[in-house]
């Protein structure tokens, strides 16, 4: 790893943790039940880049999730998710390049 992309992950979490305090007020102001901001330096020469991700909780079992490139606004992530029991999951997605697809999750615990 090289100096370049050290400084860039402790930029990164040094943004985040400065972001975090005022995620709060923008949930309230969005309306959302949860909102994160994801600053991304990849490197010094480049353009700094973020993703905002906005999760809402429709029902007990259905959670929406919107996820853009604020500096590429094209690139835009919905993903629905439907719990239809504790072990299944119904989850449709369109993704950044347009493209649709519906996913089935099982899941399982092991103790």
């Amino acid at each position: 790893m090289t100096n370049s992309s050290y400084l860039a992950t402790g930029s990164n979490a040094l943004l985040s943790q400065a972001i975090s305090p005022a995620s709060g007020r923008l949930q309230r102001f969005f309306g959302v039940s949860h909102i994160k901001i994801d600053p991304q330096f990849t490197d010094i020469t480049t353009i700094p880049q973020a993703r905002l991700t906005l999760e809402q909780q429709i029902s007990k079992d259905v959670t929406l999730t919107y996820i853009t490139n604020l500096t590429r606004t094209q690139e835009q992530i919905v993903r629905v998710e439907w719990d239809l029991s504790r072990q299944w999951s119904v989850i449709a997605l369109r993704d950044e390049n347009g493209a649709f697809g519906i996913d089935f999750q099982y899941r399982k615990r092991f103790k």
